[in-house]
């Protein structure tokens, strides 16, 4: 008998594996972020930790997808988590005494940490195929979102409240026993085969084979590219901007607005979650639809002067883009084979965590020069863009894992 997702033993643990590790990852972000703050009195300094995570992501993938396959999957997390685990406690001792060795040494200690750190995201999505139907793609990755989003939107409102409550020595010691229990719990996780996760192949492919060769990951790739640059209208400073220039609101309202995005987000995980069969049938039509309707309300966001309609268009973008979002997860989980998944994610990361980062300067630059009204516009219509292409797609505007599922079926039959 088929078991529930929730009565699925594995899924569980590495439900919790993750949420253990979101947790000590944004704890560890915020806890060197103020302290370094502290030191230093620097906001430069402070900034170098958010700068510094995100060329070790980058410098990571590049690796990852290389080389990732080489590793045994759950071998691969469970390191992942330890050595996490065993660098927080170095990076703990240069905190607490004040960086007494050498502020340039616990830049080191951060990047390694950050390195390895990348890889568990692309390793952990290539497990989620070994441990759950095929069916339940879309309800697994809709709780790990939702997870994720209620724990982001908590640490990062409380995460500087909780450093003043709790002892830096404290503090270390839940992040580093977080990244432990994490490693341990994938020992527990059983897969239906003994060599299910061994990915190790005698003759590499060239390292953008599997996306050349799929039209669906191609369009999906570069609509990726389409939401990124919309996506920087939400950063701190445009958001902020918006705030002060067209709401004519204070940082309170720029912390509302902030909130009801992830209140939204929670509730559209919660969506998948519950409505998973249906969307599952049309996740096509779901992601071009979500995006049409990102692009109205991102519309209206930018046109409007009042500060409740604003909070309301915002929070009802929040479940339309995490709909989105997870659909287009389990899209790719279906279509790439298990033992690329790892590789090809960590491949479209190489191509999208630079071109995040630029994005903040073209819309930036855009606001200085045009308004920030017009970049929310424009955001607006990049979505609209993102949506035209994925339903003049045939192959991705008609996907639904069923049809799949049955073509592969009948193959194996013929």
């Amino acid at each position: 008998m088929k078991k529930s997702l929730f009565l699925n033993k594995n899924f569980k643990i590495l439900w919790t594996s993750q949420i253990l590790q979101t947790l000590a990852n944004t704890l560890l972000t915020i806890s060197v972020m103020v302290n370094v703050y502290k030191q230093t009195n620097s906001v430069l300094g402070s900034g170098a930790v958010l700068a510094l995570t995100s060329l070790a992501g980058f410098l990571s993938n590049l690796y990852a997808a290389k080389y990732i396959n080489s590793f045994h999957t759950l071998a691969l997390l469970r390191f992942v988590g330890w050595s996490r685990g065993v660098l927080t406690l170095i990076l703990g001792g240069l905190i607490v005494t004040h960086f007494t060795f050498s502020f340039i040494l616990l830049l080191i200690v951060l990047f390694v940490l950050n390195f390895i750190g990348a890889w568990y995201a692309p390793a952990r999505m290539s497990v989620i195929p070994l441990i759950v139907e095929k069916k339940e793609y879309i309800r697994a990755n809709g709780s790990l979102s939702v997870v994720n989003q209620i724990l982001l939107a908590g640490l990062w409102g409380g995460g500087g409240i909780l450093i003043l409550l709790i002892s830096p020595f404290a503090m270390i010691l839940l992040i580093m026993g977080s990244f432990f229990v994490s490693g341990f719990l994938i020992y527990k996780i059983k897969l239906p085969h003994k060599d299910a996760t061994l990915t190790v192949k005698k003759k590499a492919q060239p390292l953008w084979s599997s996306i050349y060769k799929s039209p669906i990951l191609i369009n999906i790739t570069i609509m990726d590219f389409f939401e990124a640059l919309a996506n920087a209208i939400w950063s701190s400073a445009l958001l902020l901007a918006f705030t002060h220039d067209v709401l004519g609101k204070g940082e309170d309202w720029w912390g509302f607005i902030n909130a009801s995005y992830f209140i939204g987000a929670i509730l559209g995980g919660l969506i998948v979650v519950y409505l998973s069969r249906i969307l599952e049938m049309k996740m096509g039509y779901i992601i071009a639809l979500s995006g049409l309707s990102m692009g109205l309300f991102t519309f209206m966001f930018s046109t409007t002067s009042s500060g409740i309609l604003a909070l309301i268009f915002c929070l009802l973008m929040g479940p339309l883009y995490q709909i989105r979002d997870t659909c287009q997860v389990t899209v790719l989980q279906d279509i790439i084979k298990q033992s690329e998944l790892a590789k090809v994610t960590a491949a479209r990361n190489i191509i999208l965590t630079p071109w995040t980062g630029v994005t903040y300067l073209i819309m930036g630059y855009l606001g200085d020069m045009l308004g920030v009204k017009f970049v929310f516009i424009l955001a607006a219509a990049l979505y609209c863009g993102s949506a035209i292409l994925a339903l003049s797609s045939k192959t991705l505007r008609n996907y639904n894992i069923k049809t799949v599922t049955e073509k592969k079926s009948n193959s194996i039959k013929a």
